[in-house]
């Protein structure tokens, strides 16, 4: 149902709808069902596809889940293209890793400290390890270099650029890519 392209968990959260700007096209997370289910195919520890079982999911989870995918695209648009996010963004963004910072613990995991959240707790578990990724992601010079937007339309899917001279264009060759390059083709050839 999902298609994970982005080399970061919180840009295949954030993938979960194609953009126009700031404005969604084709939104996959239209339930709290559906962000459950994006988050067992997205393998994030704990999470049933089925839902948090016993514990019942927020009434306003999804409509949190929408406004962090906004935030994250007000951070991470202006670093695809190498522009400053916006104060008001970064300082919400912020407020985001502070507080997916305090819902987690530190454990002992392969002769490390890793961070862990707790499991489900009832949706907002998701929300913080998306928030975590996308900290993690921003902070890394190399990854946040590499950070692409899709050059198709409607897309806008971020990306991060592993290709061996990092010149990719587009989220997936077969889909976006594909599309140009027959755009393009037929312009070439139009009598």
């Amino acid at each position: 149902m999902f298609r994970f392209v982005g080399g970061a968990l919180c840009l295949d959260f954030v993938n979960t709808s194609s953009w126009t700007g700031e404005n969604t096209v084709n939104d996959r997370l239209t339930s709290a069902e559906a962000l459950f289910a994006w988050a067992s195919e997205a393998k994030i520890p704990g999470v049933r596809k089925d839902g948090p079982g016993h514990l019942e999911p927020s009434a306003s989870l999804v409509e949190d889940a929408h406004r962090l995918r906004v935030l994250l695209r007000r951070i991470l648009v202006p670093l695809a293209h190498r522009e400053e996010p916006l104060a008001a963004a970064r300082l919400a963004f912020e407020r985001e890793i502070k507080r997916a910072l305090q819902a987690s613990h530190l454990e002992p995991r392969d002769e490390r400290l890793a961070l862990v959240w707790p499991e489900n707790a009832a949706g907002r578990g998701i929300l913080e390890r998306v928030t975590w990724s996308a900290f993690s992601l921003v902070r890394s010079p190399e990854r946040a270099r590499a950070l692409r937007e899709c050059e198709g339309s409607p897309c806008g899917w971020l990306f991060v650029d592993t290709s061996r001279n990092h010149l990719r264009r587009w989220c997936e060759m077969r889909t976006c890519g594909g599309v140009a390059k027959a755009r393009a083709y037929r312009e070439r050839n139009r009598v």
